[in-house]
């Protein structure tokens, strides 16, 4: 299959990764520690198995497998606190900005040049985030709480990490890379267990299958991300970034609003503009 092929796979397994993790959050895992180390130990759990079967073998540079792993871990940590915050319809939106955030990092890393076009499609695709972000009162500046804020370092740790992997797969196999990236970055998560240790007592089975769904839906994702980010970084990341979270979040608002989220038809009417917008816009820009 194609890298476009791998990315759209991907994109609608990160979005089921998003709704199965509110759910768990929102229900049954109460600290976000727990749930970053839980659900990262699951995914690694998952892959391990897998990457086994393909023959994966020690990789032959470990600087950028140890540099993909740590943005690997601290995107997750910075992510899950944004699920914690956020709304699934926003959140899964606002990942329409790893589009403008990887051409600033060309920018600011590469040396690279903005053309005015580039210009003005970052510029409409942050005025878009104010619309994903409304609620009932209508007004601009719930983009700027605090949620918003997180989800948009989430995602600009989340661009980095690309890179990182795309830089990791150009010296690396692709499972060594998908591997050991996600070794290194359980191993860095082991700082978190202090902060958990007290509340194991409290955790039902049906939080830790919640986040076992979540992790199997990452992995998924993850795997065929990385199929596709071997081969292209921009186009990939813009369809990674598609909110199929979003519909999901609406259909649940429709027939069970007390599991994820409740709003009004006029919110979700502005929401699902502003995330049009924001796809098309980064779509164009990673052209």
């Amino acid at each position: 299959m194609s890298s476009i092929s791998f990315a759209w796979i991907a994109s609608l397994f990160y979005g089921a990764t998003l709704v199965a993790g509110k759910l768990t959050t929102k229900h049954a895992i109460k600290n976000p520690w727990m749930y970053e180390f839980f659900w990262e130990a699951c995914s690694l759990f998952f892959i391990l198995p897998v990457a086994l079967v393909y023959g994966v073998t020690w990789p032959q540079q470990w600087g950028p497998i140890i540099f993909s792993g740590l943005t690997y871990a601290l995107a997750g940590i910075v992510y899950v606190l944004s699920l914690y915050m956020l709304d699934v319809s926003t959140l899964g939106s606002l990942y329409n900005f790893r589009g403008p955030f990887s051409v600033l990092l060309g920018v600011f890393v590469l040396g690279e040049r903005l053309t005015p076009m580039q210009i003005g499609l970052i510029a409409l695709i942050s005025f878009c985030g104010f619309l994903v972000s409304m609620d009932e009162r209508m007004k601009l500046s719930t983009f700027f709480q605090k949620g918003v804020m997180v989800a948009l370092l989430a995602i600009f740790i989340s661009a980095v990490m690309n890179v990182a992997l795309h830089q990791a797969l150009q010296t690396n196999g692709y499972w060594e890379v998908t591997l050991f990236t996600a070794v290194v970055a359980q191993i860095s998560l082991l700082v978190l267990v202090p902060l958990f240790i007290k509340d194991l007592k409290k955790v039902r089975p049906a939080g830790m299958g919640g986040i076992a769904f979540s992790s199997l839906f990452f992995v998924l994702g993850y795997i065929a991300a990385n199929r596709a980010l071997a081969q292209n970084v921009g186009i990939t990341s813009t369809i990674l970034s598609l909110p199929f979270s979003m519909i999901i979040a609406f259909i649940f608002s429709r027939v069970a609003p007390e599991l994820l989220e409740k709003h009004t038809l006029k919110v979700y009417a502005v929401r699902f503009t502003g995330a049009a917008i924001m796809f098309f816009a980064a779509l164009k820009l990673s052209v």
